[in-house]
């Protein structure tokens, strides 16, 4: 799976400590990403991205919800995986 630009639509951005992904919220796919604790796991589905499960005790990170509108944000600070909607801009991005 290759890198390609991608500009004007909507994405999904993962942020670790030592990592940042990004996505389109144009496919779907779940998503392992790697955190203090463990792995986050992300699902990107039918333009909205959710938190399915983290290793933190409080779970806050999974009740946050469907994210799909630009600037809506989900983080489980435990395990530090920040997960924030990018909006359509002008702006590109290289996407996964």
């Amino acid at each position: 799976m290759g890198l390609r630009k991608a500009s004007g639509q909507t994405m999904v951005m993962i942020e670790t400590p030592g990592e940042k992904y990004i996505y389109s919220l144009n496919k779907n796919r779940e998503v392992a990403i790697p955190g203090v604790l463990g792995e986050t796991l992300v699902k990107i589905e039918d333009g909205a991205a959710f938190v399915v499960d983290s290793p933190c005790a409080n779970k806050i990170c999974v009740q946050a919800g469907h994210l799909s509108q630009n600037g809506q944000w989900a983080s489980c600070l435990p395990n530090a995986v920040f997960v924030k909607i990018q909006g359509q801009d002008n702006a590109e991005y290289d996407v996964y």
